[in-house]
């Protein structure tokens, strides 16, 4: 019976029983007025109907007005509620306004133009009526079901459909109640949490290194393959399970140790743990860090663990340490040998500058005095064969000086220190100024004030070896000039001098700057060979270096690169 019906059986049993009453005691208790009993009937009956109509109406009135704001309070929610009866079809009967974000207008549905069943996605229209019909035959009458519509634009989307069911007493559904939600972004957020989650557990499968995450209790909540393979189980045996389950109960512990020391600690712990893998009986040490897990409130989730073999680094570390301490014997007997040399190198030099040097100072002593007693006894053959002899002498005596000179050159201290350029320079030609002037050759400076970082000496000891080739090797050079040129450059100074003299074939340029390498016989350019090479060797000593460019016929620059 309809909440109608009810409320007008009820106006209408409470007037018949006013009627009823009136009827009884009216003629008790008014028997004298008989006329004026009809009046005050119908005047109390007509109040009596008022008051139960208004009542009746006002309730209704709230109702209503309770019913409007349900109304508008379901039109402007952001899911859309929806009732059907359970007909063929499944007849709409009530859907809000908010269908209308899908390109729907209630209407549409309400007078059939639309069927929802149609909206849904094929792949999903098949598993949706197999649990409705379940529902329906056995309940709960309350459940949440997810499936695929179509927009009226033709995009498909996701809802969340939490239904309920109606029954009437006999146990018959008669209507289904929905609340439909779109979860599109949620589910795509699900997919990309899936993807992500599987490409991190490649990640982590794929890495050589252990990984594993404990709760606070040391139950295992997740691991990789490497895991897996040293406790001999599949994750899924692993998961749910403590140390405890998988080795010796000693080994366990030192495990739980060090787990509460990284909880203790707040931050990553190191450890070295000795691991057996129960698949290959394979046993490392590894290096384990453990780490705690905490959520953005700062509860504590677990433990991470990253565990790394080191047993071949180990070993490689060791054979390193003891390779460090050959090495550092062999330095200590290489140093003793070096210096060992260097004392017989003092040794060859001192006897070369005092027990060779004797000899030859007779030698030119007595062929001195034959020269001047027996000058006039000797025949030109005679004469020649003694100047050859004091030219040999003064050769070889040229030949020691620089011998000693290139292995003092090897053994000296260096003094580097900031040195100013065109100062250096000037201090050169100043000592090569005698024999420019023989040479008839000029000299064109052009130094700027510049700073390099040099050994004093050693520096004027290039120079004026430079100085001296560019003499020896331009006896007739046109113009008769020397050019010495410096500029700066990213970290460092150039410095070069160039001559207008024979030059030499680049193809010969290493070879000038090694000892006793002579490109001409020592009859057309005297010397030794050396001065070049100690050239090369006191640049390199002071960290710098030297190179040159020329041809035949076209004179030769040097080069000298210094620390600036």
């Amino acid at each position: 019976m309809s909440r109608a019906t009810l409320a007008a059986a009820r106006i209408a049993a409470i007037y018949a029983l006013c009627s009823l009453l009136w009827i009884i005691f009216s003629d008790r208790l008014l028997p004298e007025v008989q006329t004026e009993k009809g009046a005050i009937f119908v005047s109390l009956t007509a109040l009596l109907i008022f008051a139960l109509v208004r009542a009746t109406l006002l309730r209704r009135e709230a109702a209503e007005r309770h019913l409007a704001w349900i109304s508008r309070i379901i039109d402007r929610s952001p899911v859309v509620t929806i009732a059907w009866d359970n007909a063929p079809g499944w007849p709409v009967r009530f859907v809000n306004d908010t269908i209308r974000q899908w390109g729907y207008a209630p209407q549409d549905l309400l007078t059939g133009k639309l069927h929802f069943a149609d909206l849904m996605h094929p792949d999903d229209l098949e598993r949706i009526n197999a649990e409705v019909a379940r529902h329906f035959a056995h309940g709960p009458d309350e459940y949440t079901q997810e499936y695929r519509i179509k927009t009226a634009a033709g995009a498909w989307i996701w809802l969340s459909d939490r239904t309920w069911l109606e029954r009437d007493v006999s146990g018959k559904v008669t209507g289904i109640f929905g609340i439909l939600q779109d979860i599109s972004d949620t589910k795509a957020a699900l997919l990309d949490l899936a993807a992500s989650q599987s490409r991190l557990e490649t990640l982590i499968n794929t890495i050589p290194d252990l990984v594993w995450l404990k709760d606070p209790q040391g139950v295992f909540v997740t691991c990789n393959a490497q895991v897996e393979r040293l406790y001999g189980a599949p994750k899924a045996a692993i998961i749910g399970k403590t140390d405890y389950d998988f080795v010796a109960p000693e080994l366990a512990d030192a495990f739980r140790a060090n787990d509460r020391k990284a909880i203790a600690s707040g931050g990553p712990c190191v450890n070295e743990e000795w691991l057996t893998f129960a698949d290959t009986g394979y046993r490392g040490l590894f290096e384990t860090i453990k780490t705690p897990v905490r959520d953005a409130r700062g509860e504590l989730l677990g433990v991470l663990g990253v565990a790394r073999d080191i047993t071949q680094l180990r070993a490689a570390q060791e054979a390193l340490r003891s390779l460090n301490v050959e090495l550092e014997q062999r330095v200590r007997e290489r140093t003793q040998a070096l210096e060992a040399l260097n004392r017989e190198l003092e040794s060859f030099s001192y006897s070369v500058s005092h027990d060779l040097k004797a000899p030859l100072r007779s030698i030119d002593g007595y062929s001195q005095l034959l020269e001047e007693d027996y000058k006039d006894k000797l025949a030109g053959d005679g004469l020649l064969f003694l100047a050859n002899i004091r030219k040999g002498v003064a050769q070889m005596q040229e030949l020691i000086e620089d011998l000693l000179a290139y292995s003092r050159m090897e053994r000296r201290p260096l003094a580097n220190a900031p040195l100013s350029l065109p100062k250096v320079v000037a201090e050169a030609l100043e000592y090569q100024a005698a024999a420019l002037a023989q040479a008839g050759l000029e000299v064109d400076v052009r130094v700027p004030d510049l700073t390099v970082q040099a050994d004093r000496d050693g520096l004027a000891l290039v120079l004026r070896n430079l100085l001296e080739n560019a003499i020896k090797f331009s006896p007739a050079a046109q113009p008769p000039l020397i050019h010495i040129e410096a500029w700066p450059a990213p970290g460092r100074v150039v410095l070069a001098v160039r001559d207008h003299g024979i030059g030499f074939d680049m193809k010969y340029h290493d070879r000038i700057f090694k000892i006793f390498q002579r490109l001409h016989r020592a009859e057309e350019y005297p010397g030794t060979g050396i001065g070049l090479a100690i050239a090369a060797r006191a640049m390199q000593r002071m960290g710098g270096s030297i190179r040159a460019e020329s041809s035949p016929g076209a004179g030769a620059t040097f080069y000298l690169e210094l620390p600036a």
